[in-house]
C-alpha cells in the first residue's frame, strides 16, 4: 500500500513497505522518479516522450489514404482501423546500468545493441524461413521484457502490449573506450523508447534487485509455465514435417 512521504509545489513523494523504495512524481515536466534509498534508478517519461493519440471517428466522406493510417493493404487482405491511428509511447531511462538484454524473440547477440546506428527492435510474430542473422526483426515470438543490470542490481522493465511494437535503446556514455578520468564524470544509463501501434500505456517495472528475484517476481506477473505431461517429456513433431 502505498503511502504519502511527503508533498511539495513540485512533486508528491510516496512509498511502501518498509519505506526501501519511493516514488517521486513530478508536476511540471511530468515525470515519475523509483529511488531505492534515495539514488534514482528508473524515471519514467525522462525525455518527454510519453505519447498517445485519442480515438477519432471515420470520416463519413471518403478520402485517400496513402500513409495507411486508416486502411493498410497487404495482397488481398485489408486492415481498418475503426477509429484511426491510436499508437502510443512512453520513455523510461535506467539510472546506472549500460547491459540491457531481453526483447525475444531476434536472431542477434545476447546483449541488446544500441540502436542510433540502424533499426529499432521489432516486437511482431512472424513465421519466417530462413530468417537473417544479425537482425532486430521479430520471429516467431514477442516478449516485451527487457532486463538491465549491473554489479550491484538487476531491474526490469515489462511493456504489457499485443500489438506491433518498437524499441530503441541508447547507451550512454556512447564511447566504451573513453577515458577513465571523463568517464567518472559522464553518467551511466540506458535510456529506452518503447512505441507500438495501439492499446494503452500498461509499463511495469520488476525492481529485483537480484536476477533470481527478479525473474520470480516476473513470474508472479505473469505465471508460471505448465509443466508438459510426462508421456510427452522428450517427444517433439515439427509441423512441417
Amino acid at each position: 500500500q502505498l503511502r504519502v512521504e511527503s508533498q511539495t509545489q513540485d512533486f508528491v513523494t510516496l512509498s511502501w513497505s518498509l519505506a526501501q523504495h519511493q516514488v517521486r512524481v513530478w508536476h511540471f515536466p511530468f515525470r515519475v522518479e523509483i529511488l531505492k534509498d534515495q539514488e534514482v534508478i528508473v524515471t519514467f517519461n525522462s525525455k518527454g516522450k510519453l505519447w498517445f493519440e485519442r480515438l477519432q471517428e471515420l470520416p463519413r466522406e471518403p478520402t485517400d489514404d496513402p500513409t495507411g493510417l486508416w486502411r493498410e493493404t497487404f495482397r488481398t487482405f485489408v486492415d481498418i482501423k475503426a477509429n484511426g491511428p491510436s499508437s502510443i509511447g512512453a520513455d523510461l531511462c535506467l539510472h546506472g546500468f549500460r547491459h540491457a538484454y531481453g526483447l525475444p524473440e531476434h536472431a542477434d547477440q545476447l546483449l541488446l545493441r544500441d540502436t542510433r546506428d540502424g533499426e529499432p527492435y521489432r516486437l511482431y510474430n512472424l513465421d519466417v524461413f530462413a530468417y537473417d542473422l544479425h537482425s532486430r526483426l521479430g520471429l516467431y515470438g514477442s516478449v516485451p521484457l527487457m532486463v538491465a543490470h549491473r554489479a550491484d542490481r538487476t531491474i526490469g522493465v515489462f511493456w504489457l502490449n499485443a500489438s506491433e511494437t518498437f524499441v530503441n535503446l541508447q547507451y550512454l556514455p556512447t564511447d566504451p573506450q573513453m577515458p577513465p578520468v571523463k568517464r567518472r564524470r559522464t553518467q551511466v544509463q540506458t535510456d529506452v523508447h518503447w512505441l507500438s501501434e495501439s492499446g494503452v500505456i500498461d509499463c511495469m517495472v520488476l525492481l529485483g534487485p537480484s536476477p533470481h528475484q527478479l525473474f520470480h517476481q516476473y513470474a508472479q506477473l505473469t505465471g508460471y509455465q505448465a509443466l508438459p505431461p510426462f508421456f510427452a517429456l522428450g517427444y517433439h513433431q515439427c509441423r512441417w514435417n
